[in-house]
């Protein structure tokens, strides 16, 4: 025997814009021999839709299906409601802070901050950050330079790095100075190696070149010239890396946030350089 069909229908609904979706309503029709919602089925149906509280003004499905509802004698058909999101809801947006927002830093070295973004009214999409005009040797780096609201209330946050140095790079195994271990700087150690080379060459052949005094001055000489461009080396690079440096003082940054939306909102940031 084929089974009654059971049809389940979404009500349709209407909210506004940046507001939770209402309970959906449905009915049940098809009962046969005098059956009723109370004496053939028990539990009920689930409906869910695509939109979520974010989502842009528009319609979206509303779809039911059997969810906890049981009728033994029956089997379900289905059939789809509408929700319409019409404009008038609250704005959504952000707000940006900056933990901590005061921050020292030795001129040369860097510093960092967490800056968190906090959603509202169901704010989603993605969001660029930046800094505003900057002090001179001065960089920002956000790590990520970008967060994606989902249309919840969950926080997003990224670090922000703040370098008051031009110069190159941080290499690993150095220190933020450029320094080697013990103080020497890459440069020096670069014309001190040929000559340390060339010493533990003459110390080693020292027997076969005191037989020509001639090549051994010769030899003397080119070390002593090798550590000369060395000091000279040290000493120039010291200067160069200071001039890329920011001016000891205070100064304000601002950090910005701003949506594909065009939504924006800033934060500053205090930075006072020793």
């Amino acid at each position: 025997m084929v089974p009654a069909v059971l049809t389940i229908t979404a009500g349709n609904a209407t909210r506004m814009n940046n507001e939770p979706n209402p309970t959906f309503a449905y009915t049940l029709t098809g009962f046969v021999n005098g059956d009723t919602v109370g004496s053939a089925t028990s539990g009920t149906p689930q409906l869910t839709t695509t939109a979520t509280p974010g989502s842009p003004v528009g319609t979206y499905p509303i779809i039911p299906t059997a969810g906890a509802l049981n009728a033994a004698n029956y089997s379900f058909a289905f059939v789809n409601g509408t929700l319409t999101v019409t404009s008038g809801g609250p704005a959504s947006a952000f707000t940006l802070t900056a933990t901590p927002q005061q921050l020292t830093v030795v001129s040369g070295d860097f510093v960092q901050t967490t800056i968190t973004l906090n959603p509202q009214n169901y704010y989603q999409g993605l969001v660029t950050l930046s800094c505003g005009t900057l002090p001179a040797n001065v960089q920002c780096i956000f790590t990520p330079a970008t967060v994606s609201p989902d249309g919840t209330a969950t926080t997003q946050m990224t670090t922000l790095t703040i370098s008051t140095t031009t110069g190159s790079a941080m290499v690993a195994g150095l220190d933020h100075t450029g320094h080697l271990p013990g103080g020497l700087r890459i440069e020096a150690a670069m014309f001190y190696l040929p000559g340390g080379v060339m010493g533990l060459f003459l110390m080693f052949r020292r027997k076969q070149f005191a037989k020509k005094d001639w090549m051994l001055q010769l030899m003397l000489l080119a070390v002593l010239l090798t550590g000369l461009a060395g000091l000279a080396a040290c000493g120039s690079s010291s200067g160069k890396a200071s001039s890329t440096n920011a001016a000891p003082g205070t100064y304000s940054i601002t950090v910005t946030a701003k949506g594909q939306d065009g939504t924006t909102n800033t934060v500053p940031v205090s930075i006072q350089v020793l």
